[in-house]
């Protein structure tokens, strides 16, 4: 599983420079599925959702899958960065993958624009030349320098923008095929979490400081004092999504927890995960209006309603690491296990 904190002592050591690459095309790398099927139900609620797992069949190194998103046509990518690939699954569990032009790319956050196009986030290359890029469905990927600050997360943004967050400070917005940059005074770096929230703004979460931040629609930034617990030290958000109640919903690494924030950035719920150190990751709205979140260290899939009510689901393979999430349209929950190479699916 790569984790919040070996990453961070990466960019320590790494540092940020600008270099460039042209786009090339994309080769594809195969593939095949295996699929297991069990069903896992929560000790003594009666809540049973059947849990598939697809096998990433691959060569040394391993896929450590990262990030998972839907699209329009009710498949899903997904990031696969110990491959520098993104990889993709049909309706029927075939898996395919293709390498990414940049070698040592590491893509991590995936997500789909207004379009229906799949835009991801690419965390390295030589030299640490970073870029941000869009793969289309025959698996060509075009990319774009993102003048090395190390893109992390990404969300679609208002016009057909594309935001994403970068492990070396500020913002980068991709819009018409050119890519600009919002620094941001005072932040070291953001997290993977980003999201569009419905009143149209672009929220975001600082590393290290458990600021959250909002660039409304007119640009203007504000940032708030973020996620806290025993009153005096920082939390990680992780992840975030907008909930069915309006509010923005986290992941927090180290208090264990499922925060939610109002539009002006006040926290107003704090619900406690049942298991401890489940280190809650990923997190999207279930078409049952509860939030879907995966936990890496505790191997579940966690739900809780807005009013904190919370069901857990043991995944069948043991140290399977869970870490994004995304719901298709079909309401099933799709999940990558970055320890076990696999993805998986439950029901919603």
């Amino acid at each position: 599983m790569r984790t919040r904190a070996a990453l961070a002592g990466f960019l320590l050591l790494a540092g940020c420079s600008a270099a460039g690459l042209s786009p090339t095309p994309s080769q594809r790398a195969p593939a095949a599925p295996e699929r297991l099927t069990r069903e896992q139900s929560e000790s003594g609620t009666g809540l049973a959702h059947a849990i598939s797992e697809f096998q990433i069949i691959t060569m040394w190194p391993r896929a450590q899958p990262f990030d998972i998103a839907a699209a329009r046509d009710g498949t899903l990518w997904f990031t696969e960065p110990g491959l520098s690939a993104i990889g993709h699954i049909g309706g029927d569990g075939t898996i395919r993958q293709f390498f990414i032009p940049t070698r040592g790319g590491e893509p991590e956050g995936i997500v789909a624009s207004g379009d229906g196009s799949m835009y991801f986030a690419e965390h390295m290359g030589p030299n640490y030349a970073t870029h941000v890029a869009t793969i289309a469905s025959d698996g060509h990927v075009t990319e774009y320098n993102d003048s090395n600050l190390m893109p992390i997360g990404v969300a679609a943004g208002p016009n057909g923008s594309m935001w994403f967050t970068q492990g070396c400070a500020g913002l980068a917005v991709l819009s018409h095929g050119k890519v600009t940059q919002y620094p941001i005074s005072g932040i070291t770096g953001e997290s993977p979490a980003i999201v569009r929230a419905p009143d149209g703004s672009m929220w975001f979460s600082e590393d290290g400081t458990a600021r959250i931040g909002r660039v409304g629609p007119e640009g203007q930034l504000r940032t708030y004092t973020g996620l806290m617990y025993e009153s005096k030290y920082n939390d990680i958000p992780n992840g975030v999504t907008a909930g069915p109640d309006g509010n923005l919903w986290w992941t927090a690494l180290a208090s264990n927890a499922i925060w939610a924030t109002n539009l002006h950035g006040r926290v107003v719920h704090v619900y406690t995960v049942p298991t401890a150190g489940s280190q809650p990751w990923g997190i999207a709205t279930g078409r049952d209006g509860a939030l879907w979140f995966t936990e890496a260290s505790g191997d579940k899939i966690g739900r809780v309603t807005t009013a904190g009510a919370f069901s857990e689901f043991p995944l069948p393979t043991p140290y399977a690491h869970p870490q994004g999430i995304a719901r298709n349209r079909d309401g099933s929950l799709w999940f990558v296990e970055s320890g076990a190479d696999q993805l998986g699916r439950i029901a919603d």
